[in-house]
């Protein structure tokens, strides 16, 4: 269950912190009952949360407008950001978000192109879902904060092309050709030993910081800045962080093939994923399956083989385990991890048919800096 958190308001304050305080959570609904705000307000983002009172009080959005301060509106209703759209006369410097229902289903009644006047921007894990657009899909990577529902672009990748979308089908396919015959559970354990064995972490700059220290990369001069945090990096060229790792990890459970539950959780200065298995959203990282496998090349951060260990984990080891604090809206998670026994022997049925050891070289040459 979604809760949002308490607004405070204008008229509760002292007259002397009126002008400068900052909102943890604006929702249009605060605008109607104070309009004072808008003279007020520090934060950009607005939550619409109620379409019928917006559509009555369009006058008001239109004089926020004006103030030439909000420039992103969410809503989670796909229809009360067209009504922007279709009742704006002019072109407007904002951007709409269409804020997370977390399920999985067609998404063929969001058409981008309709969206002229205005930025439309939804969540990647619609992205894969029949989503209409001639152009390249605005997306939001990793869902909302916590506090406030603003689900909008990320540095290093904010679209998504369909040319990429189609290499994502490629690859789904290079996998498996037959993804009906798995359980959920073998679809997951599939994808992570898919990303386990191909990608290496690489931060930009080509230092990476691990367990052991840093890691200098040698790129052989191949770009590597901000393009780390980009799934299509992730996947296509085979390096990247932990925003380009859960990305990937979305994209390639998300979609009507393999249809696996599976979105981006940001939180703790990482970012991972909640994956819906059996009925139950547990928490799975494969960046962690790479950079804090026991079974790693030298002096590299690149698995050699598969682990487990990071797969559908619940709350109570993720708390133990630290630097999994989200600050992402989430659905209702499991307290406690998968059987792991479970997991056991469905990698043991699967590995008489996909390999899951001797993993490839990793991309770039590194080394471990020895500290002084």
């Amino acid at each position: 269950m979604i809760i949002l958190s308490e607004t405070i308001i204008l008229s509760e304050l002292p007259r002397r912190r009126q002008k400068t305080i900052r909102y943890e959570l604006l929702r249009f609904s605060d605008f109607v009952k104070h309009p004072e705000l808008i003279n007020h307000s520090k934060y950009s983002s607005i939550y619409i949360d109620d379409v019928n009172l917006f559509k009555e009080n369009f006058d008001l959005f239109l004089k926020m407008l004006s103030a030439n301060f909000f420039k992103r509106f969410s809503c989670h209703d796909y229809e009360g950001l067209k009504f922007i759209e279709n009742e704006l006369k002019n072109q407007a410097n904002i951007q709409v978000g269409l804020v997370d229902d977390f399920q999985n289903k067609d998404r063929s009644y969001i058409n981008i192109d309709e969206f002229e006047k205005t930025e439309l921007v939804i969540p990647i894990a619609y992205s894969s879902w029949n989503v209409q657009s001639s152009n390249d899909i605005p997306i939001a990577c990793y869902y909302s904060n916590l506090g406030h529902y603003s689900p909008f672009g990320i540095i290093g990748f904010s679209r998504i092309s369909k040319e990429f979308l189609s290499k994502v089908n490629e690859i789904i396919s290079e996998i498996s050709n037959n993804w009906d015959s798995y359980t959920e559970l073998d679809k997951l354990i599939l994808i992570s030993n898919y990303l386990q064995d191909r990608v290496q972490y690489v931060d930009e700059n080509n230092l990476s910081e691990g367990k052991k220290g840093i890691y200098i990369t040698d790129s052989n001069g191949i770009d590597v800045n901000f393009n780390v945090h980009n799934p299509e990096v992730t996947l296509l060229q085979r390096f990247g962080v932990c925003e380009g790792i859960a990305n990937a990890t979305t994209l390639l459970l998300n979609n009507p093939t393999i249809n696996i539950n599976a979105r981006s959780v940001f939180g703790s200065n990482h970012v991972w994923n909640v994956v819906e298995i059996d009925g139950k959203f547990y928490q799975v990282d494969n960046t962690w399956s790479i950079t804090r496998n026991e079974s790693q090349y030298p002096e590299s951060l690149k698995a050699k083989d598969f682990t487990s260990d990071y797969l559908l984990l619940g709350s109570k080891k993720m708390a133990e385990l630290g630097h999994h604090n989200a600050a992402t809206i989430l659905p209702q998670l499991s307290d406690d991890d998968y059987p792991r026994e479970k997991i056991n022997e469905r990698q043991k049925v699967l590995s008489k048919q996909v390999r899951f050891h001797d993993y490839s070289q990793p991309v770039f040459k590194s080394y471990l800096k020895v500290n002084n």
